[in-house]
């Protein structure tokens, strides 16, 4: 039941959607040729290289091509211009303008397909009678089956994306709709473009720079600039310290930390994770999980890094005695000094992002504190103690909820 009355409107159809319903064309991306120098029902195809029909009679025409399907009859064409390698990501953009023959709504396991196939799929062709779908061949990869319901408007257009990995290499593209029952479906094609993706790569690179006093900064980047980082965990001699955006840290020589790093593919949207297993002062052998590469850098001359100053321990000269515990706590630290000639003066609390979350100030004959991060997230905080000669030190805590 070919819709000739469609048919015969089919030059202002494809005309009329490409203003409206185009795939982007990227660098890197082969957008595929649909110009039809001839337009018809099942005439001759072959005046677009690349293009044969698979069965029934496709309608083609300078704006690309349309296809219907009802009791698992209907139309197909194949287009044989582009190899597939197996494993290589590839994202396929079609623009379709889709219906039911009498507008009713259409079955529920109606879909349109795409098929990758090493050669073009041949069935039977018949402009005057009903043509078998035929049966996908063997080593074939389904790259679209889109529920028509659940996909496409009726009536209506849009731009419609995939994307998937070739399981094994093919060299041809099988385009058809399939309903086993009435109302009769309908896609006109009006773009297709094919990308070569990108896969996501989280790999990171570990550098290290040494801060004196047995210290070292961990800062990471990672080796893909097309990738961003979503989150960083970071555990300590097997424990996890911290979970959340993307920090550096402190680290002292003779910990063994494990850094894992999830990253976004900025072209995909995929997301991906990797880690790296290391100790300050030898690398650990690894090599199951370890998914980066490891720096070692000295000081600079100038005695600075690029680690931000909060995030360095800096123990005092004299010995006052100061110990924060519990450490780690779930809300409360308590900060005390066992020093009766130098008390503390000030007690201030930094997130690894250098915003300051909590501040205290003990009375003069006081010298302890309590420290109350009940409003704050888990993570890594640290902890600057001013003292009344005008010393300061920096020590770690860990919150945990």
């Amino acid at each position: 039941m070919k819709n000739y009355f469609f048919f015969t409107l089919l030059s202002f159809f494809f005309a009329s959607s490409m203003a409206f319903a185009q795939c982007p064309v990227t660098q890197g991306c082969h957008e595929v040729d649909i110009n039809f120098p001839i337009s018809g029902n099942g005439v001759d195809i072959s005046s677009l290289p690349n293009w044969t029909y698979s069965h029934g009679s496709p309608s083609i025409g300078s704006g690309g091509f349309w296809l219907w399907s009802y009791n698992n009859n209907g139309e197909g064409i194949n287009y044989s211009g582009y190899n597939f390698v197996a494993g290589q990501m590839y994202k396929i953009c079609f623009a379709a303008n889709t219906s039911t023959h009498d507008g009713s709504a259409p079955n529920p396991a109606a879909t349109f397909n795409i098929v990758g196939t090493n050669g073009p799929v041949n069935g039977f062709n018949s402009a005057t009678s009903s043509s078998p779908i035929p049966t996908p061949p063997l080593g074939s990869m389904s790259i679209v089956s889109a529920n028509w319901n659940a996909t496409f408007p009726n009536p209506g257009s849009g731009t419609y994306t995939y994307t998937f990995t070739a399981t094994s290499n093919f060299n041809n593209l099988w385009f058809y709709p399939s309903s086993s029952t009435l109302p009769q479906v309908e896609i006109g094609i009006t773009s297709i473009v094919i990308c070569e993706m990108e896969p996501c790569d989280a790999s990171f690179t570990v550098c290290l720079r040494d801060q004196g006093n047995g210290t070292s900064a961990i800062t990471t980047s990672l080796n893909n600039s097309n990738h961003t980082i979503t989150g960083m965990r970071i555990w300590e001699n097997n424990v996890l310290i911290y979970s959340g955006p993307h920090v550096s840290y402190l680290g002292a020589a003779g910990n063994t930390y494990r850094i894992c790093i999830t990253a976004v593919n900025n072209n995909t949207g995929e997301e991906c994770m990797s880690c790296y297993t290391f100790c300050i002062g030898k690398e650990t052998a690894d090599e199951k999980s370890n998914s980066g590469t490891l720096i070692h850098s000295t000081l600079s001359d100038d005695k600075t890094s690029n680690m931000p100053e909060e995030f360095k321990d800096k123990p005092l000269e004299k010995d006052l005695g100061v110990t924060i515990s519990p450490n780690p706590s779930s809300r409360m630290f308590e900060v005390s000094s066992s020093s009766t000639e130098i008390k503390m003066t000030s007690v201030k609390v930094f997130d690894l992002n250098s915003r300051q979350v909590y501040s205290s100030e003990p009375t003069e004959n006081q010298n302890n504190t309590r420290i109350d991060l009940k409003d704050q997230p888990a993570g890594i905080y640290i902890v600057k103690i001013q003292y009344s000669d005008g010393s300061i030190s920096q020590q770690k805590i860990v919150l945990e909820k």
